[in-house]
Formats: C-alpha cells, structure tokens, sequence
C-alpha cells in the first residue's frame, strides 16, 4: 500500500536510555525536527524513528536505530566571588 502520492513520513519515539520509548512527533514530514519539550538536564535521551505512508501513520515500519544524546547538568555556581 503506498500513498497516492508516494510520500514517507516519521514517527518521532524519545525516551531514556534503556527505557521504553514514548511517541513524542508524529508524522514529521523531513529528516529534520527539534524537539526541546521535557528534556531534563543530567540525563541521557535516546531517540528512534519509524516509518508510515502519509494518510496511513498507524501503520509503522520497524524501529529504527537508537540515537543517543547526554545532556549535562549544569555546573554548580563559584562558592566565592570576588570583584577588584
């Protein structure tokens, strides 16, 4: 079954490291998104898509590979500050 025009589009799962993975975009049209809703410092994120026929985005593809990204907390204010 392919769409009428042909077109692929993709499902966006984000989740922790070693953790299930939660549909957090749904029929993203490109190879690019930005996703910066509930990611937390200090933790690492992993992403993975899947791909549908636009018209048809409950029917996915397998899983594809698991991109990584840590995001480092932030560093801890100076103890002492000294202005001269």
């Amino acid at each position: 079954v392919a769409s009428p025009d042909g077109a692929y589009a993709y499902n966006v799962y984000q989740g922790l490291k070693g953790q299930a993975k939660a549909r957090v975009q749904t029929a993203v049209p490109g190879t690019t998104t930005t996703i910066s809703d509930g990611l937390l410092l200090g933790r690492e994120y992993c992403w993975q898509l899947r791909t549908v026929i636009v018209g048809y985005e409950s029917v996915e593809s397998v899983d594809s590979n698991e991109a990584c990204k840590t995001f480092p907390p932030i560093p801890a204010a100076p103890a002492a500050l000294t202005v001269h």
